[in-house]
């Protein structure tokens, strides 16, 4: 057989070469016709049942799943989990039982594309990859209910494949990072902000997005090589090819010996430029990752992620233990503490959209000024821990500056609860705020004077001021390479800066050790990204000058796109991935 060579969307960075597996699943059949009335009872019941296995189904796998992936785990399954525990939801499918008389597949199959649909006709190409979320959540419910318990196999794959699957979802994407395969090529599903490819991206396993599953289905079992950094896929390679991704797999073992030796070292510039370099968390335990890899501190801690295990929101002694944990884990070392993130629009990833789904209540911090008694409690929490370090508390999706002034009187009103109760003043605390929407970032002016700090959330900022073309197709994982998104970043740093007030930059973007040379160009001193990217932007940050980095970032603010931008990057960071 001759050698073929197919171009992907590189989505996960890294090599592999090992045997091609071509990984097919069974469709299950769904039965539309009308269910005797006499076993409705029985249809709500086996829909119970299914949605009951299929939380275990996913608790089970959290559990079971390596070390590195466990703490992305609540990330990737907060969609899965609220979704599931959320009774407008299943009463919403019990309704078509009992009234339409609908088996409960049928209306399981019902529902979930009714919200597919909505989704498909939003502009935003963020939000579409949740689809991806939900055709996963269906597809286990119905096999959980089905009599059938066939499934995909899994137990003849290895580590020494590369897996070739028509649709990527996050549980399939964390069953075979479990496995620890070599490389994963997918038709659709691992777009570069899909849940599939956070989970993949966290383990280092290289994967291409757009390759046509119909067409390499016919080779498997044959030889492959997978180049996650430059989008190549070479079935049946040559003995070259075979030779030079050896000398790149080893190049990067080394590459991380040498990273892991300076791992105790504070991130510098080449000319002894200070950087702050954060780590993001979504439990406890990435705590003792975060120390290891000497982070200066934690630049955000997603506290709905450490509810989402539990299905609920802990109460308030549950969440002053909690939040004392990681302060006391990471001693005096700043800790920025986010108020939970929640309500319809965050159970799909997405922000500016309104669509009719399960979860009804608005999102993030328009949320919790609704649901005060629940917010209140969350701040007194946090108040509690912050006598056992430097704790601030920041705010999600803030637009203006009533919300700000809401959010003081509800603090004044915890400081005033606690007081009451008789326990000592403490220091008084930071406020910040992440600024993740247009609106936020045009008001900054005003929000700045009543803030401490302000957080930049670089993945629904991309949203918000690109927006997407719904004929588009992909969000792609250069897309904060486009100038105009660099212009909007410089602008809230610089406004940041004239004022005097620190800025925080997280997201993807921030992890990308391209991107953060360029965003330290700008002024961003400050960091925050998840633990396992923290020596990889120390060790590209080291190798530049002050004066190069802010020569990057005014070359790349005058750039007409992405393609030059990267140019620019590559040519002076030559080896570092761009």
């Amino acid at each position: 057989m001759d050698r073929l060579f197919l171009k992907g969307l590189p989505v996960s960075s890294g090599v592999g070469i090992g045997e091609f597996y071509v990984f097919k699943s069974k469709k299950l059949e769904i039965n539309q016709d009308t269910v005797d009335k006499r076993k409705i009872k029985n249809e709500h019941l086996r829909l119970n049942n299914g949605i009951k296995n299929t939380l275990m189904e996913f608790q089970d796998l959290k559990n079971n799943l390596g070390k590195k992936l466990v703490k992305q785990s609540d990330l990737i399954f907060e969609v899965y989990e609220t979704i599931l525990g959320d009774s407008f939801f299943i009463e919403e499918i019990k309704n078509l039982i009992t009234e339409k008389r609908y088996y409960a597949d049928n209306a399981v199959d019902i529902c979930i594309k009714r919200y597919i649909k909505d989704i498909e006709e939003s502009d935003n190409e963020y939000i579409k990859q949740r689809i991806f979320d939900l055709n996963d959540i269906s597809m286990r419910i119905l096999r959980n209910m089905s009599e059938d318990k066939t499934v995909a196999i899994l137990e003849n794959i290895y580590h020494k494949q590369i897996i070739a699957v028509r649709e990527l979802t996050p549980s399939l994407a964390a069953a075979l990072g479990r496995k620890k395969v070599s490389g994963i090529v997918a038709f659709e599903g691992a777009a570069y902000f899909s849940h599939s490819a956070i989970i993949l991206r966290s383990l280092g396993i290289p994967v291409l997005n757009d390759i046509n599953y119909d067409f390499v289905n016919k080779f498997d079992r044959q030889p492959v090589v997978i180049d996650g950094k430059d989008g190549f896929l070479i079935i049946n390679p040559d003995k070259s090819d075979v030779d030079r991704y050896r000398t790149i797999l080893k190049s990067n073992i080394k590459k991380q010996k040498e990273l892991l030796s300076k791992k105790f070292k504070p991130a510098l510039t080449r000319d002894g430029y200070r950087i702050n370099i954060s780590a993001n968390i979504s439990d406890i335990g990435e705590c003792d990752e975060a120390r290891e890899k000497n982070a200066d501190g934690i630049g955000l801690v997603r506290t709905e992620l450490l509810f989402a295990a539990d299905g609920k929101i802990p109460d308030e002694r549950e969440q002053t233990l909690m939040y004392s944990k990681i302060v006391k884990k990471m001693g005096n070392r700043p800790i920025v503490i986010r108020t939970a993130d929640v309500g319809e629009e965050k159970t799909l990833g997405y922000s500016d959209v309104e669509i009719n789904f399960p979860i009804q209540n608005s999102r993030s911090i328009k949320n919790s000024l609704v649901n005060k008694e629940q917010f209140l409690a969350q701040i007194r929490a946090i108040l509690c821990c912050a006598e056992f370090g430097n704790v601030s508390i920041s705010f999600p999706l803030i637009n203006d500056i009533e919300e700000i002034r809401e959010i003081k009187e509800v603090i004044k009103l915890a400081e005033d609860q606690i007081e009451a109760q008789g326990i000592p003043p403490f220091k008084r605390i930071k406020i910040g705020a992440f600024i993740e929407t247009k609106q936020g970032m045009n008001n900054l002016d005003e929000l700045l004077p009543e803030l401490d700090f302000i957080s930049l959330g670089t993945n629904d900022l991309l949203q918000h001021t690109l927006g997407k073309d719904r004929k588009q197709s992909r969000v792609k994982n250069d897309e904060y390479f486009n100038p105009e998104f660099l212009k909007a970043v410089q602008l809230c740093i610089s406004k940041a800066n004239q004022q005097n007030k620190s800025v925080s930059v997280c997201g993807e973007m921030a992890a990308d050790p391209a991107a953060a040379v360029l965003l330290f160009g700008m002024g961003a001193n400050d960091l925050s990204m998840s633990p396992s990217k923290i020596l990889d932007v120390k060790g590209i940050l080291g190798k530049l000058s002050l004066a190069e980095t802010r020569q990057l970032a005014e070359a790349s603010l005058e750039c007409s796109g992405i393609k030059e931008v990267k140019r620019i990057l590559a040519k002076k960071l030559g080896k570092f991935k761009v």
